[in-house]
């Protein structure tokens, strides 16, 4: 009985493992679970990138020993595999509807709501190499000033151990918690290709002492809200990206990134005037996970800049963190620290994503006016702490405490969720408080937001 109240429970919350062959950007309480298993060394497949291809996670899955494993772990282990039975079915479909008090983005690696209030509905089919998925969403007052739009759709097919897809797909690059550097769901998805190894276990054996290894490249097109002066090529712009990551090392996941844009623009101080050019980013990540004596947590780091020649970025911003959890066999909690510094060291001689804040147009590392990668915007620094626990029964919670600096401004926020099983769907409710002080005034905003979701 106990099992099947499990199981029940996991079927309403687990949103976002749909049947698909990935995990899309933004199932909190997956990620969280797959963390876990990768500290306890269950999981080797570089898991610090979304979409999340499940083939490497499955055949992980088949090789665990259960005897070996603690109480601790079991939790987060039925959690994925329930998860992996969802992402099997042939067909799903959904609706979700929500609404805010404000239109404003939530920061970090979760849901992604653009708008006011909204309903979001999809249709998924699936079969042995195949996937495809309509989702159709209707919004009011959306930041991107559109009433429908089609964000995650997509059509994957399956060659061999490569997945190739046309989408409008949220990305999420690295292993932040917060702050993804390069590429993040902070920005409204771009309609692009991409091409993904399916199964990182599969490869020639020269390769051998990289472990499991991913790649991922990306074509897409970034579109800003209003048209740009001198840019032949409005109303979008192309933007190519590229991921490799290995695990040369039980609990070591380390990666780079590489993305050309050409909306990064030159600006010419002495002409006044804004000059495209494409220009090519970089980023380094790593995190490591291991036990502590019955302890795991991992510390993890990301550092992403321009890097025109050469093997580092320059004038890199970064984002670095250290994450642990606590567990049962009927809960998981995962708390977390992160440090983010997106400050630059700006000079006429020095042409980067973010300098130039004064004119106009901006540094367009942006899709509709929102950036690709980090919420925080530029030339800001500060600190995230969070915590999100994940029960049996159904039941999350959620909390961060942010406090971020610019110049002489210093904001701070809290951010409260809950979640649970309501008339065979999910609930989730929110509250954010931010709070903006500087030497000239100080002001204050509440939001709250609130979504159901039903599958059938």
């Amino acid at each position: 009985m106990k099992k099947r109240l499990l199981c029940l429970s996991l079927a309403l919350v687990s949103q976002g493992s749909l049947a698909s062959p990935w995990i899309d950007a933004g199932d909190t309480q997956l990620k969280n679970s797959i963390d876990l298993l990768v500290s306890y060394g269950v999981i080797h497949h570089p898991v610090n990138q979304y979409p999340l291809m499940w083939q490497g996670i499955a055949s992980d899955l088949v090789d665990i020993d259960r005897a070996t494993l603690p109480q601790e772990v079991m939790f987060a282990l039925q959690h994925v595999e329930h998860s992996l039975r969802v992402a099997k079915l042939k067909r799903d479909s959904g609706v979700r509807a929500y609404y805010s008090s404000d239109a404003k983005l939530t920061q970090g690696f979760a849901p992604r709501d653009k708008a006011k209030a909204g309903l979001d509905t999809y249709g998924l089919m699936t079969s042995e190499n195949v996937s495809a998925k309509v989702q159709v969403n209707y919004q009011r007052d959306g930041l991107d000033g559109k009433t429908t739009n089609y964000d995650g759709s997509h059509l994957a097919v399956l060659f061999d151990n490569w997945a190739v897809s046309a989408e409008r797909l949220s990305y999420w690059w690295g292993p932040s918690n917060d702050n993804a550097q390069l590429l993040s769901n902070h920005a409204p998805p771009m309609t692009g290709l991409r091409l993904t190894r399916a199964s990182s276990q599969l490869g020639p054996s020269f390769l051998s002492f990289l472990g499991p290894w991913q790649v991922t490249a990306i074509a897409a097109q970034q579109r800003p809200s209003q048209p740009i002066a001198n840019v032949k090529k409005n109303p979008s712009s192309n933007l190519w990206a590229l991921r490799f990551a290995a695990t040369p090392l039980p609990g070591l996941e380390i990666a780079t990134s590489t993305l050309s844009s050409e909306f990064v623009f030159e600006y010419d101080r002495t002409l006044e005037r804004e000059t495209p050019k494409k220009q090519t980013l970089q980023s380094f990540d790593v995190k490591y996970s291991m036990l502590a004596g019955q302890i795991p947590f991992s510390i993890y780091g990301e550092w992403m800049g321009h890097n025109q020649s050469g093997l580092t970025p320059i004038s890199p911003t970064f984002t670095a963190g250290f994450e642990t959890f606590t567990a049962t066999a009927s809960s998981r909690s995962k708390y977390y620290i992160e440090y983010t510094d997106n400050e630059q060291n700006c000079s006429e001689s020095r042409v980067l994503v973010g300098c130039n804040l004064d004119v106009v147009p901006k540094n367009q590392f942006t899709n509709r006016d929102w950036w690709l990668g980090s919420a925080l915007p530029q030339q800001m620094s500060g600190w995230t702490l969070g915590y999100e626990r994940f029960e049996s029964s159904g039941q999350g919670y959620g909390a961060k405490l942010k406090r971020h600096s610019k110049e002489e401004s210093d904001f701070s926020e809290l951010e409260l969720r809950y979640q649970r099983g309501l008339f065979n769907g999910l609930w989730r409710v929110s509250a954010n408080y931010v709070r903006q002080e500087n030497p000239r005034d100080t002001s204050s905003d509440t939001r709250f937001s609130s979504s159901w979701e039903y599958r059938f």
